[in-house]
């Protein structure tokens, strides 16, 4: 009933892992296709205005909390300015200049603030969107018009009345 030989264990082992590697690189083709093509936010905004419009209220309003400090933190930093004004911080000693470590012999540096952090996360995170959206943009207008298409702009129709 069989057509041919059975393949030995170590042939049908490596027949499956070619149709697991082709499924993987067509699972990552299809993707790839869709995230390009998912990602227009025109598109998505005419398709689902209403979420669009409460996605930039949203980040409007992560942007203000993040961007504007509070009122008792406007306070702390007049305060702390003040601080400073009326005591002063002696200069430096000439072998501490060189060096800016606690005690415990790390390296003391100033925390950036929260909003820094996550302005920088953001961008991270929508890197490399933004870079496959430019590179299929460059493509596409790279790309040589189909055999169809004449790039050349016809000639008007009618009389020519220029002379």
């Amino acid at each position: 009933m069989s057509s041919g030989p059975e393949p030995s264990e170590a042939e049908f082992l490596r027949l499956e892992a070619e149709k697991a590697k082709a499924a993987v690189s067509r699972s990552l083709q299809n993707a790839k296709a869709s995230l390009t093509h998912g990602v227009d936010p025109l598109a998505a905004a005419r398709r689902h205005p209403l979420i669009a419009i409460g996605s930039a209220a949203m980040a409007g309003f992560v942007a203000t909390v993040v961007a504007i400090p509070s009122k008792k933190e406007r306070e702390l930093r007049h305060l702390e300015r003040l601080r400073q004004a009326m005591n002063p911080e002696p200069p430096p000693s000439p072998s501490a200049a060189h060096a800016n470590v606690s005690g415990n012999g790390v390296h003391s540096e100033p925390k950036p603030p929260i909003w820094a952090m996550i302005l920088k996360e953001t961008i991270a995170f929508l890197k490399p969107i933004l870079l496959a959206q430019m590179t299929s943009k460059i493509k596409a207008e790279a790309a040589p018009p189909p055999p169809g298409d004449s790039a050349a702009p016809a000639a008007p129709e009618g009389p020519d009345k220029s002379g």
